[in-house]
């Protein structure tokens, strides 16, 4: 612990230190006339012949610029071009510039649904810790979100071979972490065994979002966990003003993997919007620096299909996916077949939106969201036996108000209210009962501006579950089965102080929930693919914790971070545990499932500098700690403290960057929990934007694991037998026409 703070002091002394050898730098934001942030627009030096972009808050900045007269240019599809004229006197000026564009003419009216509901304090203050998009998110795309989120702060990847990868969050898994896309829950079983998949292709994301905070209460009730959002907008959101279509290919050295996709977005009489996406993924078995993972393959099929009818400030929108993935599950270990097991997976989904907006003057939009969608999961043996399966059907409806309150403390603020409803059906040689899920929730997320520089965001949920298995049996080896009611209540606000233009202060205080799921209610038997025999307990509470936060932001012109401190004091927890038993029948580790007291906590450091001359330094650094209260001994598969230093440089078009990835030891394991070795790899990338007439060119080439290094994931159930990837290059391309 000593040494982990010494190399952060180190590192943030290091930073400050830095911060004051730059030359001129100039940096401003870009917004319509409604004052909203423009991304994507093309701001230029001309004498200079520099380029560079907008982000999502619509900055864009140079640096290194010596001093002299210089005109920036401002270009964007759907805005009127600018050009402005600015004066830098001296090579250490520092100049902002805040532009308004006009949108041309003949572009229709647009409903920009992702911003119904306004960007708080909290939002800006974590935006470099919590998104992904742009050319970052296409140089980073990966095999499955887990792994192209592998490099954000607080982010550990649970495996069970390459395909099951699903995103952990300062040590939490299963349900606390939730996955949507579009807002709409991922109706799969990935969170409740690590032999799951997620069902999302992450090709054609455009956006992924990591929310914390009071707003996950409009979403999940666990506050403490967190919502992690893919943006693809299959439903269209706006009326593009003509035929636009990219496509696409990935090539992947370590599984001889490839992907390609194609996607066009078609406008029809000027109210009309149809998307649609196809994508195929192929994999072979994973490289390590050791051998090869036997049984690791992916073959991933997906395609989808939207259309709206936009009118003024209506939408009616609707969109069809289907997802397969037919993946394998490595075997060779103790408790695992000897060849492995093989899952093939289906989910198709069915999604309606209908949005007004502009109800009123303080009535921002009302919206309603349903979705249907039918997930099939099989389990098959090396000899093509199957063993297990899962049916789920689900369907959500929720509605949604957003207001605005001018001339008040409360600024804005949100009312949603929806109901689930679930059918879990298993076959073969699974031993959970069918059973059915019924859930209403209520919750609501209020915005005040206390004063000029304090900030407060308050939110509260309520939820209703009522789980009904069937059949009920009162003999069971682990009690009674029967219908279960959960009335559960979350809780959560920060509190944000600016003091100065350069550091921010900020607290929150949550009370989470969680009920249990179905299979750590009712699970008696063994379960293929993750090689256990689960027993579940149908005694459980529901799960209960009290979630506080400390955060520290401080932001100059060239240099950016935030430290972070959490603690997550859980008075019952939900997870399972290995018993070191073997159930003799069918050779099978023991897992049960426990609700006992448990504390989790640690910090997390987050930092950029720019250099100067197009360089710009990343670090990051993470540390989680969990143990049961009672017997203070660790929790299960917590990571190890993990952090991430690098150098980007940037000019015009092309960015190149190492970095290097490090973990500690992780010795703190429960009994029958296998230690494993601290590592460092380095990992590098290229990227290059071209135009060539109507066609631009988006190419990334990364390097992972440059030195072929032997590592272990501990939070991998297949670390026993194999490493993780070896060297890995990976091509993506995508040209837009």
């Amino acid at each position: 612990m000593v040494s982990m703070l010494a190399l952060l002091f180190f590192t943030t002394t290091l930073t400050i230190f830095t911060s004051n050898l730059y030359a001129a730098y100039i940096y401003g934001y870009v917004i319509d006339s409604e004052g909203k942030s423009i991304d994507s627009v093309t701001v230029s030096i001309l004498e200079l012949k520099k380029v560079t972009y907008t982000n999502a808050d619509g900055k864009f900045t140079f640096a290194n610029i010596s001093a002299g007269s210089y005109t920036l240019s401002f270009e964007h599809q759907r805005f009127n071009g600018l050009l402005k004229n600015i004066l830098i006197e001296s090579d250490i000026d520092t100049v902002n510039i805040n532009v308004t564009l006009l949108l041309k003419e003949f572009v229709t009216p647009t409903i920009e649904v992702k911003e119904k509901i306004e960007k708080s304090r909290f939002d800006e203050l974590l935006e470099l810790t919590s998104t992904v998009e742009g050319q970052q998110l296409q140089r980073k795309l990966n095999t499955t979100i887990a792994t192209t989120l592998k490099d954000e702060i607080g982010i550990s990847i649970r495996s069970m071979g390459p395909a099951p990868s699903r995103p952990v969050y300062r040590g939490l898994s299963s349900d606390r972490i939730l996955i949507t896309e579009d807002d709409i829950k991922t109706n799969d079983l990935s969170a409740t065994s690590p032999d799951h998949a997620v069902t999302i292709e992450t090709f054609n994301i455009k956006r992924i979002e990591v929310i914390r905070g009071p707003k996950v209460l409009l979403k999940t009730s666990t506050t403490v966990g967190g919502i992690i959002e893919a943006i693809r907008n299959e439903i269209p959101l706006e009326l593009t003003p003509e035929i636009s279509s990219y496509s696409g290919f990935y090539l992947e050295s370590a599984n001889q993997g490839y992907l390609y996709s194609l996607n066009a977005e078609i406008p029809l009489f000027k109210t009309i919007q149809l998307n649609g996406e196809i994508t195929h993924r192929q994999t072979g078995d994973l490289k390590t620096p050791i051998g090869t993972l036997r049984n690791s393959s992916i073959n991933n099929f997906n395609y989808c299909l939207g259309g709206s009818f936009i009118k003024n400030d209506f939408l009616l929108g609707m969109s069809f996916r289907s997802y397969s993935n037919d993946y394998g599950i490595p075997g060779g270990f103790i408790g695992a077949h000897p060849y492995g097991v093989n899952i093939d997976m289906a989910k198709d989904q069915f999604m309606i939106k209908l949005l007004k907006k502009d109800i009123s003057q303080n009535i921002k939009f009302i919206s309603f969201d349903f979705s249907r969608s039918y997930y099939n999961h099989k389990e098959f043996e090396a000899a093509n036996i199957i063993g297990a399966e899962f049916a789920v059907i689900d369907y959500i409806g929720f509605l949604t108000l957003d207001y605005k309150v001018n001339n008040s403390k409360l600024k804005t603020g949100t009312i949603t209210s929806g109901i689930e409803v679930r059918n879990f059906n298993v076959g073969a040689y699974v031993f959970t009962p069918p059973s059915k899920l019924l859930n209403f929730n209520i919750a609501s997320y209020h915005n005040f501006q206390l004063t000029t520089n304090t900030s407060l965001e308050v939110s509260l949920r309520y939820d209703y579950n009522y789980i009904k298995p069937n059949p009920r049996n009162p003999f069971s080896n682990i009690g009674f089965i029967s219908s279960r009611v959960f009335n559960t209540y979350s809780l959560s606000g920060t509190i944000i102080r600016d003091f100065s233009d350069h550091f921010s202060f900020g607290v929150n205080i949550s009370k989470s929930s969680r009920i249990p799921t179905i299979e750590e209610l009712y699970s008696e038997g063994p379960h293929l693919a993750s090689y256990s025999y689960e027993i579940g307990n149908p005694y459980l509470e529901s799960e209960k914790g009290i979630g506080s936060e400390l955060f520290v932001q401080y932001k100059f012109d060239r240099i950016s971070g935030i430290l972070s401190f959490f603690r997550n004091d859980f008075s019952y927890y939900i997870f399972p545990r290995s018993t070191g038993q073997i159930n003799y029948s069918t050779l099978l580790p023991i897992y049960k499932t426990f609700g006992i007291p448990a504390l989790l906590y640690g910090l997390e450091f987050q930092n950029e500098v720019i250099l100067g001359y197009g360089f710009k330094w990343k670090n990051s650094f993470s540390y989680t700690l969990g143990k049961i209260k009672d017997t203070d001994s660790p929790l299960p598969m917590i990571p190890p403290a993990k952090g991430i230093t690098g150098v980007e440089y940037k000019i015009s078009k092309f960015n190149i960057g190492i970095n290097c990835e490090y973990a500690f030891n992780q010795n703190k394991t429960d009994e029958f929990e296998q230690p494993t070795s601290g590592y460092v790899i380095f990992n590098a990338y290229s990227q290059i934007l071209l135009q060539t007439g109507k066609f631009i060119h988006n190419l990334s080439l990364s390097i992972d694991n440059l030195l072929n290094k032997e590592y272990r994931n501990h939070l991998s159930r297949v670390k026993s037998i194999m490493p993780e990837t070896g060297f890995n290059l990976r091509l993506t391309y995508k040209i837009f026409y």
